[in-house]
């Protein structure tokens, strides 16, 4: 591992150095004040461990090839998404980044990549925001949340990873302005009673589903297009929720949205169009609400039009329940049974 000297260390904690930003025309606010400033041939570590609660580490352009643990407040602020680049070094296999105990902590302006297992990993009660983040080719999962961590993604990019998104636990994943997209299986993975809410965000374009939940699960989505992936929202827990106000379904592979179990979903203000199979699918004893909604154009898939199905709208299966208010579908349904 690459280290600072004693003397380059301590002037570097001590002495407070501006960090050379401008105000961008999008209006991106400028960057903190650096405590200390951390070049590629120096260690992130060292410098993590040396300075005080409340720090901002500043992360000069290059790649960071090392392993990185926080469990202290503070900031690592890099040059940008595409200049700051942390990375795994050659030996171990752990997370590139891992967050643990009751830290608040802001990373922004770099990337995490390239991980034999995780990205990013938080964990405990910890409190993490990413703002401007790429979390991309990490072989297990870009980011995983654990235990009771809150994490908050603001104008980032999760991509080509395994898994985009895993949270489990008593967790909080929030989402703005945020694109999960290209992962190899899911886009995010919601397991037990995690949460995730998504804002003006992209699910886009993963291989199996956008959006699993197993268990009981809850996923809150607003103003969020999910699109082009396997299949877009599955709850497949006996508990799981899925609120969608105002989101687009649309063009995914298989369905659009699936629920089994005991699961609960509400879609509000919504489109569902031009999914392969079905639009949305209930079974077991789910309990589907559909609101201000068009459900429409579904049911492309050959497999559809070659078993002379109409997979176009609503399925509900078993003992599925259905609540249809103010909302668009096709006229003929052979297989829509509200209760």
């Amino acid at each position: 591992m690459r280290v600072i000297s004693k003397l380059n260390l301590k002037q570097m904690v001590v002495i407070i150095v501006l960090f050379a930003t401008t105000v961008s025309l999008s209006g991106r606010a400028q960057a903190p004040e650096c405590t200390v400033v951390v070049s590629p041939e120096q260690s992130v570590q060292q410098a993590v461990d040396a300075v005080p609660e409340g720090a901002v580490i500043c992360l000069s352009a290059g790649t960071f090839t090392e392993y990185i643990t926080i469990n202290k407040s503070l900031t690592l602020q890099g040059a940008g998404k595409e200049q700051t680049s942390l990375q795994k070094p050659p030996e171990d296999d752990k997370p590139v980044i891992s967050i643990e105990g009751s830290a608040q902590v802001t990373l922004a302006d770099l990337a995490i990549a390239k991980g034999d297992q995780v990205g990013l990993s938080v964990e405990g009660q910890a409190q993490v925001t990413l703002s401007r983040i790429r979390l991309y080719e990490n072989f297990d999962a870009g980011l995983k949340v654990g235990d009771n961590a809150k994490v908050s993604l603001v104008d980032s990019q999760v991509f080509r990873n395994n898994v985009g998104i895993l949270a489990q636990g008593s967790t909080l994943v929030t989402l703005r302005s945020t694109r999960v997209f290209n992962q190899d299986h899911d886009g995010i993975a919601i397991i037990g009673p995690a949460q995730l809410s998504a804002e003006d965000s992209w699910i886009s374009s993963n291989n199996i589903t956008g959006v699993v939940v197993n268990g009981a699960g809850i996923v809150r989505l607003q103003g969020t297009i999910i699109s082009r992936n396997g299949a877009g929202v599955l709850l497949q827990g006996d508990l799981g929720q899925a609120h969608l106000i105002s989101v687009q379904l649309v063009g995914n592979a298989f369905f659009g949205l699936s629920a089994a179990g005991q699961a609960t979903v509400t879609v509000a203000n919504s489109w569902v169009v031009g999914n392969g199979n079905w639009g949305l699918v209930g079974g077991d004893f789910s309990a589907l609400e559909v609101r201000d909604s068009v459900i429409s154009g579904n049911g492309s898939n050959p497999d559809c039009q070659q078993a002379k199905e109409i997979c176009n709208g609503i399925f509900l299966l078993g003992n599925a329940r259905l609540r249809l208010i103010d909302s668009t579908i096709p006229v003929s349904y052979t297989h829509l049974r509200a209760h």
